[in-house]
């Protein structure tokens, strides 16, 4: 078992949300408890915007959460964006707070998602208290000030410099051009602090690490280590008997729903979507046949994918690492996956699955005929769940990796993970 070393006594860990919200929160929530079943003292710096479901759960492991009053910006009116959106000062207190009670040379803070709630106040009480800091880029608010270095009005990747003066006048925020401004305020705010903090960067996947460095090459120090898998292994799903092809995600247009409806309209394959937003009603009149769940616990979610032939995955952001990918080839189902986002990393054409052309809707078509053929899918199956199974990162290899880089951030050398 790992344990903590004689440098490393203590992490804390910042994260805006109290809750599994998204993938940011799930890692941060389980890297928490992984370090602290290490023997590894933590604290858990959050906000009170949205139901707070850890504080229990971490009481029984000894996890100290230090819970400061915060909305998420986008719940912000102008006023409160302007107060409490660029630096939330109560953000800041809570983790000067926690801080001065503990020692920079034995103590690493941990930020994982910052922008919506805590903003680069966590960085700023780090550094001017001279804790050694690491950043988990879940996304690319580093580099685009939308965070997704994704155009939301044409839905196109965007390689602008972030925050350039094209940047600057190209309208891409999914609201308004006025929100697109603060963005790039807050961007170059942000730039700047987190500059003088010297961070310690952690990518997830080569497009997110491609992606950072093309705008902070020679700024951080980085270290690749790949989210942790959480899931059980169980018989591999009978993917050659069934007849329902999946979607499992938000109903949201950079996430793509609207293909795989387009793709199905005129099959005969039962297309079920998991999950729900704004694209919703359009799913419905695209692809009268489909079944919406709505969101569903995860519990639920596995026991839906038992009946899945392939699962695609269709998104056009570029995404940071999606688990939803690697926890279908878990349950050993194909997965069709477009060519723009880190999902393909997990793919290996014609053999656990397929890529598509990104936003090609025909293409996804002839993807989709490929797998007709039970055979086949049944071949994908098996590789999709050997493939995984075969390497699969456990806690402890992703612990052992997380510890490496806290060490060489209390050290100032870098590490190879």
């Amino acid at each position: 078992m790992l344990t903590a070393t004689s440098e490393l006594q203590t992490v804390v860990i910042c994260n805006d949300f109290p809750s599994v919200n998204g993938g940011a929160a799930a890692v941060a929530i389980e890297e928490a408890e992984m370090l602290r079943r290490a023997g590894v003292q933590v604290y858990y710096v959050t906000s009170s915007s949205g139901e707070n479901t850890i504080s229990m759960r971490f009481a029984a492991l000894g996890i100290e959460v230090m819970v400061f009053r915060g909305t998420e910006l986008k719940e912000q009116s102008l006023a409160g964006l302007l107060k409490e959106g660029i630096y939330n000062r109560a953000a800041g207190r809570a983790i000067r707070e926690v801080l001065e009670r503990l020692n920079p040379a034995t103590t690493v803070v941990h930020v994982h998602a910052f922008v919506k709630v805590q903003t680069v106040a966590v960085f700023r009480e780090a550094m001017a208290l001279g804790f050694p800091t690491v950043y988990t880029c879940h996304d690319y608010f580093l580099s685009c000030p939308n965070g997704a270095q994704f155009n939301f009005r044409t839905s196109t990747h965007c390689m602008l410099r972030g925050g350039g003066v094209r940047c600057t006048l190209t309208n891409c925020d999914r609201r308004n051009y006025a929100q697109k401004l603060f963005r790039v305020f807050r961007f170059w705010v942000q730039r700047w602090l987190i500059k003088r903090a010297r961070v310690h960067i952690i990518t997830i996947s080569d497009r997110n690490e491609k992606l950072v460095r093309t705008y902070w090459s020679s700024h951080f120090q980085y270290h690749r280590l790949p989210n942790p898998i959480n899931v059980p292994r169980e018989e591999r799903v009978s993917v050659e008997e069934n007849a329902a092809i999946f979607y499992v995600g938000h109903l949201s247009k950079e996430k793509g729903p609207d293909l795989v409806a387009q793709a199905v309209t005129d099959s005969d394959w039962n297309a079920v979507f998991v999950g729900d937003g704004e694209l919703r009603d359009s799913i419905r009149r695209i692809a009268p046949q489909a079944y919406i769940t709505g969101w569903l616990a995860q519990r639920e979610v596995r026991e839906r994918l038992r009946g899945a032939a392939f699962l695609i995955f269709p998104s056009r952001w570029h995404e940071g690492q999606p688990l939803t990918p690697l926890e279908a080839q878990a349950m050993g189902i194909p997965v069709i996956c477009s060519d723009g986002n880190a999902g393909v990393e997990c793919i290996s054409e014609g053999v656990n699955g397929f890529i598509f052309r990104d936003g090609d809707v025909e293409n996804l078509k002839m993807k989709i005929r490929r797998l007709q053929d039970r055979e086949v899918r049944q071949a994908m199956g098996v590789a999709a769940y050997d493939r995984f199974w075969n390497n699969y990162p456990t806690g402890t290899i992703h612990l052992g990796s997380l510890i490496k880089i806290y060490e060489a951030a209390l050290s100032g050398i870098k590490v190879c993970t």
